[in-house]
Parts: C-alpha cells; sequence; structure tokens
C-alpha cells in the first residue's frame, strides 16, 4: 500500500505562516500615532514662535544699536523712553559713601547720586532695570549705575520695583561710580534694554 507523500514545512515557513497585526490593527497604536503626531506639531510652532520673537528682538537691538537717544521731554519736564517718564528731582555729586549701616557702598572715585521720579505711563507692565541706565561725561566715556548701590541709596531702599504696573510711580537713585575730577554732562535713560532711550542733560562742576 502506498503511503501518500508527506509536506515537510521548514520552521521559516512556519513563522511566515503566523499572521503579524499591522499597527494599523491596533486601535491604541493608532491614537498613539496621533498623538505623538499632533505633539510634534505643537513643538514645531511653539519652537518658530519663539524663533520669530528672538529674531525681531535682535533686529530690534541691531536697529537701535545705531540710533542715538534723543531728548524728548515733554511739557511737564519728563523725559520720556517708551513707557518711562523720567524726572529729575535732585542731584548730589562727590558723594563719598551712600546707605546705612550695615548697607553701605563706597566709590572708587566718587559717587554721583541722581534721585529721579519715573512714572510708567503705558498700559503694560514694565521691569525697571538699573543696568539699562547710563551716564556719559563731557568727553563721551559711558557710565552704568551701580546696582547695590543705587537700591541703597533710593529713597525707598530696598523696597524699589522691579516691575512697575501701568500708570505706577516711583522714586529712586541712579548712582554712578566715576573717577575723580570727572563732569557727567547727561543721563541716557532706557524703559528696555532694546529702546533707544532718551538723553537727559544734567551738566555741572567736577566738583559739585
Amino acid at each position: 500500500m502506498t503511503q501518500p507523500a508527506s509536506t515537510v514545512i521548514s520552521v521559516e515557513e512556519q513563522v511566515e505562516s503566523i499572521p503579524t497585526p499591522g499597527l494599523a490593527s491596533h486601535p491604541g497604536c493608532r491614537s498613539f500615532a496621533i498623538f505623538a503626531g499632533v505633539c510634534a506639531l505643537i513643538v514645531g510652532l511653539a519652537f518658530s514662535a519663539v524663533a520669530g520673537w528672538l529674531l525681531q528682538q535682535h533686529s530690534h537691538h541691531a536697529t537701535g544699536a545705531d540710533s542715538k537717544p534723543q531728548t524728548r521731554q515733554t511739557r511737564s519736564g519728563d523725559f520720556v523712553d517708551g513707557q518711562f517718564a523720567f524726572r529729575l528731582n535732585s542731584v548730589r555729586c562727590g558723594v563719598t559713601e551712600v546707605g546705612m549701616s550695615p548697607d553701605v557702598h563706597k566709590p572708587q572715585g566718587k559717587y554721583c547720586v541722581y534721585i529721579l521720579g519715573i512714572h510708567n505711563i503705558g498700559e503694560q507692565p514694565r521691569v525697571l532695570t538699573f543696568s539699562n541706565q547710563h551716564a556719559m561725561d563731557v568727553h563721551g566715556h559711558v557710565y552704568t549705575a551701580d546696582l547695590l548701590a543705587s537700591k541703597a541709596a533710593s529713597p525707598t531702599r530696598n523696597r524699589v520695583p522691579d516691575l512697575m504696573w501701568s500708570n505706577q510711580v516711583t522714586t529712586v537713585a541712579l548712582v554712578f561710580d566715576i573717577p575723580l575730577g570727572t563732569s557727567l554732562a547727561s543721563l541716557e535713560l532706557h524703559d528696555s534694554p532694546w529702546s533707544d532711550g532718551v538723553k537727559m542733560p544734567v551738566a555741572h562742576s567736577p566738583d559739585s
């Protein structure tokens, strides 16, 4: 009696014959793929927005770098840059120290102390940054306000606001450490690091 020929199936063929469901057959996998795609889209849009903002700020800064501060004074006597209106209340130059114990600061040369009233005349909050405020002497040398000495000398001392709300008014001191015998000619005041600034004449004698 003749036996029917047996069919030998290799292991490889057996493996290939096992159905392997794709991602499309799993609802959970499809949901994950959609979620991942949405996340990638959101990240891409956020990156584009941040990149655009940085480009805009860089462009603004580059444009302002070649712009000289203007002397813009209102009828009330304020000097305006952006949202900040500055008013000079008093000047003391040749000061040898500012602050009260234990927060006392002494200059390497001499301090010139300018008491300013600042009014946020805009509709948005603005950060008050001392490092944005500068003074120039009669030879064009630029000096940056001393942060710690300025806060120590301010009438409100360490309660100087870092953020000024719309229509808020405050009084601060700008303190500059300048060489002996130097005479300052003007202040260059800014409402932000990227603004053109406003020039406030402050001419006085070197010994004043």
